[in-house]
């Protein structure tokens, strides 16, 4: 038992995991973060009556290096998935319009969206360490990639015999993003090795979209088909302050 004991304590020193983290060099962050719920240039979602369900998620790993005891070169990559499922049935739409739903009719409407961005940031974030807790700060770069936004809307409606039957698709371009932020946040360490913590980080970012804008529609009335296919070149150009972002996250430390 003393052996195993005696191991344990040399394993402990030797990977680091019984030092204080002031004698640590590197470390890696899990992270998830809020998402906003648009995105500039973006397709706007919205129509009044709407059912919605909204799948939106954050994801990302940091990785840190320390320059100095307190002083942490960081390295952030993150993964932005946004989706939206609206359904509405005729009566709750035409309600929505402010109009009466005609005598005999039924029908339902069905839209989704999906769109996605991948983020890179890198920066110089300081450390102050307090027991069990830490406090941190600083600035960092960052460059955003866009995928493009794409909105698909169904609709199938029926009166007395005549059905009508119709389909939509907008594409928004893609783009990019780059400026930079503020990082700020806490951490708890249970044990020297392992934190868990709250991060807030406010962003200024210059984007750029472009450059098609894409519409295509068709219906079909009792067989008769009408279809339409718009290519618009547009290119957009903003400078905005982000929403603060926060993150809940959990780090190892060697």
């Amino acid at each position: 038992m003393k052996l195993i004991f005696s191991l344990f304590l040399i394993f402990m020193h030797d990977t680091g995991l019984g030092q204080d983290i002031k004698n640590k060099r590197f470390g890696f962050t899990l992270n998830m973060n809020t998402v906003e719920n648009n995105h500039s240039g973006a397709f706007q979602w919205g129509s009044a009556g709407y059912s919605t369900t909204t799948k939106n998620y954050c994801y990302g790993i940091n990785f840190n290096y320390f320059l100095t005891e307190k002083m942490i070169l960081r390295l952030k990559c993150t993964k932005t998935q946004r989706s939206k499922v609206g359904i509405i049935d005729y009566e709750t739409f035409a309600i929505a319009l402010d109009t009466l739903p005609r005598p005999n009719s039924t029908g339902y409407g069905k839209e989704t969206s999906d769109q996605h961005d991948f983020s890179i940031s890198t920066g110089l974030i300081y450390q102050h360490k307090l027991e069990k807790f830490s406090v941190f700060g600083g600035i960092d770069l960052n460059y955003i990639k866009h995928s493009e936004w794409k909105s698909t809307a169904l609709s199938h409606s029926e009166t007395q015999g005549s059905i009508v039957n119709s389909e939509s698709t907008n594409i928004q371009p893609g783009g990019i993003s780059f400026g930079f932020g503020m990082v700020m946040g806490f951490n708890y360490f249970p044990i020297n090795w392992i934190s868990v913590g709250c991060e807030f980080s406010p962003i200024v970012l210059y984007s750029i979209y472009g450059d098609f804008v894409y519409r295509k529609n068709m219906q079909n009335n009792n067989g008769f088909i009408q279809y339409s296919e718009v290519k618009l070149r547009q290119t957009t150009k903003t400078t905005h302050i982000d929403y603060v972002k926060s993150s809940i996250n959990l780090s190892f430390w060697f």
